[in-house]
């Protein structure tokens, strides 16, 4: 079981693999969900979308180098696929009419609009 926030400390941050995390939640734990997953976009070509995140995301010469991180390089239908399992589980511990707030990709659009219907 993951320690979930109180009212003494209403914001909690937690850090893992999302289906391992969402796994060990309760159900209807949350008022909302707030998630930036991986897009796995940044280019026009499966080989452009393999890249590193650095080189798909970061114009050359930028001073800040960005940690890489990893799920960010699976083609559309694993990305759809992996975006319903884990939205499932999303559904399942918010409350019922609470929030789910999801930032994406403009390439991601569509896929993600399918994902949340499915």
């Amino acid at each position: 079981m993951i320690e979930l926030p109180t009212e003494a400390e209403p914001v909690k941050v937690i850090h893992g693999d999302c289906l391992d995390v969402l796994e060990r939640i309760p159900t209807g734990a949350f008022d909302a969900v707030i998630t930036d997953p991986p897009y796995s976009s940044g280019g026009f070509t499966r080989g452009d979308r393999q890249m590193g995140v650095a080189a798909k995301y970061q114009q050359s010469g930028q001073e800040k180098q960005w940690a890489p991180f990893s799920g960010d390089n699976r083609d559309t239908r694993s990305w759809a696929f992996w975006c319903c399992l884990w939205l499932s589980e999303c559904r399942r511990v918010v409350k019922p009419g609470g929030y789910l707030l999801l930032f994406t990709d403009w390439r991601q659009l569509p896929t993600t609009t399918d994902a949340l219907q499915a």
